[in-house]
């Protein structure tokens, strides 16, 4: 059986740290010994195994990082206590020559743009669900129902993954390969709360009708605003690429 501890890169590439644990089974609990169990690291073509306890609690943060840098592979990512999923944030893009580097135009994406798409930790697979949104003061806010899905693994999970674009065009050629795509884009990581107070909920609903009504005051009904959620997503890191257009 083995416990998924983390996914996390290594110099771009996808690892996922396993913690197996090898039952005693068809033994009489007399002979039983403790669970061995064996760290395990796997990469797309290498595998690496550390047997015993103390590797989780001691080598997982020292010894581990040295036998990934002696393989030449890269540098083991780590936050305070288990690795992370390293922000995208921190990982160089590949076409920094489409990377937006200036936050005004992230925000002006923000602001334009009609629909978030969110990512969630499902049970069993990613969930991702897009939503209309406002933004105000670098945080997202959306509205849901009480109850649903959605909800339900925020609260489980509150780490998110967002991703919003806009001014998307088809490029079209004569040359099959040669087609393409025009757009600007954001991806962004943060976590995600559900709202409970009614003034911190005007301040969302405002914030989604100012993006689709500008110039239009709202007064909202505590009955209404109770039987909805809003759920408010603080962004943590954030970057923004576009394709076919100039840089401003």
């Amino acid at each position: 059986m083995a416990s998924i501890l983390s996914d996390c890169f290594f110099h771009g590439f996808e690892a996922r740290v396993l913690l197996e644990s090898k039952k005693n089974l068809g033994r009489p609990a007399a002979l039983r010994r403790r669970p061995s169990f064996t760290l395990r690291i796997r990469l797309s073509t290498v595998t690496f195994n550390f047997p015993s306890w103390r590797v989780f609690s001691g080598l997982l943060t020292h010894r581990t990082r040295n036998l990934l840098f002696a393989s030449g592979i890269g540098s083991f990512c780590k936050g305070a206590a288990n690795p992370q999923l390293r922000p995208l944030a921190e990982i160089n893009m590949r076409r920094n020559d489409k990377e937006i580097s200036d936050f005004a135009e992230i925000e002006a994406i923000l602001q334009s743009a009609t629909i978030c798409r969110i990512g969630m930790l499902g049970q069993q697979y990613p969930y991702i669900v897009p939503v209309n949104f406002g933004y105000f003061q670098k945080e997202i806010f959306c509205h849901s129902a009480n109850q649903g899905l959605k909800l339900d693994l925020i609260k489980a999970n509150p780490n998110v993954c967002l991703e919003i674009d806009t001014a998307v065009e088809i490029v079209k050629n004569e040359k099959a390969c040669n087609w393409g795509t025009k757009y600007r884009s954001v991806i962004g990581f943060g976590k995600a709360i559900v709202i409970e107070e009614y003034e911190e909920k005007i301040i969302g609903l405002n914030a989604i009708m100012k993006k689709y009504s500008t110039g239009i005051e709202y007064q909202f009904d505590r009955k209404e605003v109770a039987n909805i959620a809003i759920i408010k997503i603080k962004i943590e890191s954030i970057t923004g690429k576009q394709s076919g257009y100039n840089q401003r």
